[in-house]
C-alpha cells in the first residue's frame, strides 16, 4: 500500500510507505500506524491476494479474516470470477460481517474486489486502464474523507511488453488527474496487486533476478507513481 497524503512524508518515520530506495524492512512501521498518524483518523485497509484460486474464496479466505486483525476495508485482487460466480463471494463477505462491497471481475485471472465496514457506504467507481488484464476499482468514502484504490496490474510478460506499459501509462494519468484536479482535501489510498518489487530487497529469496517483477522500468514506473503524488 502507499499513501498519498497532503504533507510531505518522511520516510525515516513513515516507512511503511515506500520510499524510492526501498522499504527499510529493519525498522518497519506497520502500516496501519502510518495510516493513523497521516490521516489523522483510524483507517485499516487489509489487502490480499486470491490468484484466482476458487477454495481459497470459499474456505480460506473466511477463516482468514476470522482471525486478522480488525479493518474498516477489504481489497481483494486477482479473483477470478465470472459474473455468474459473483453471489458466491458477495455471501461469504455479508456473512463475514462485510456491509457494502463491489466485485468488479469477469473473467479468470483478473478481478478486484473491496468490501468495507464503515457506517457509511463509500461510492464505487471504475477506472480500467486501457491495457487487457488490469482492473481498477475505486471506493470514495465521505467520512473518513478517503478514496481508495484496489488495482491489480498485469504482469510484465516480456512478449507483451505494450500492454504493461500502456497500463502505467494510463494509470499514472488517472492517479495524476485525482491529486491534481479532484483530491479537495481528501486522502489517497492505493491496494491491490502491481506484481513489483520495489527495491532488492522486496525480492524472494528464491526469484531470479532481473525477471517480470524486477525489471528495471518496472520499477521506473511505480517510482515515478510515488514521487508524482508525494
Amino acid at each position: 500500500q502507499h499513501l498519498a497524503a497532503d504533507a510531505k512524508v518522511d520516510p525515516t518515520i513513515a516507512n511503511a510507505l515506500v520510499p524510492i530506495q526501498g522499504r527499510d524492512h529493519d525498522n518497519l512501521t506497520p502500516p496501519e500506524t502510518a495510516l493513523n498518524q497521516y490521516l489523522d483518523s483510524h483507517f485499516t485497509v487489509l489487502t490480499l491476494n486470491m490468484r484466482s484460486n476458487k477454495a481459497a474464496i470459499s474456505h480460506d479466505l473466511p477463516e482468514f479474516i476470522r482471525i486478522a486483525q480488525p479493518h474498516d476495508a477489504l481489497v481483494l485482487t486477482e479473483i477470478g470470477l465470472k459474473l455468474s460466480e459473483h453471489a458466491t463471494l458477495r455471501d461469504t463477505l455479508h456473512q463475514l460481517g462485510y456491509t457494502s462491497l463491489h466485485i468488479h471481475s469477469d473473467v479468470r485471472n483478473e478481478g478486484v474486489c473491496i468490501a468495507t465496514k464503515t457506517a457509511v457506504a463509500p461510492r464505487y467507481l471504475t477506472a480500467d486502464t486501457a491495457a487487457y488484464g488490469s482492473r481498477v476499482l475505486i471506493a470514495v468514502f465521505s467520512v473518513p474523507m478517503i478514496t481508495l484504490y484496489g488495482v491489480y496490474c498485469p504482469w510484465a510478460n516480456p512478449n507483451l511488453p505494450d500492454r504493461f506499459h500502456h497500463f502505467w501509462k494510463d494509470f499514472r494519468a488517472e492517479i495524476r488527474n485525482f491529486t491534481e484536479h479532484i483530491r479537495d482535501g481528501r486522502h489517497l489510498i492505493i491496494a491491490g496487486d502491481f506484481n513489483i518489487a520495489a527495491s532488492t530487497r522486496d525480492v524472494n529469496t528464491n526469484t531470479i533476478l532481473d525477471s517480470p517483477g524486477s525489471y528495471t522500468d518496472e520499477r521506473s514506473h511505480l517510482h515515478a507513481l510515488l514521487v508524482e503524488n508525494n
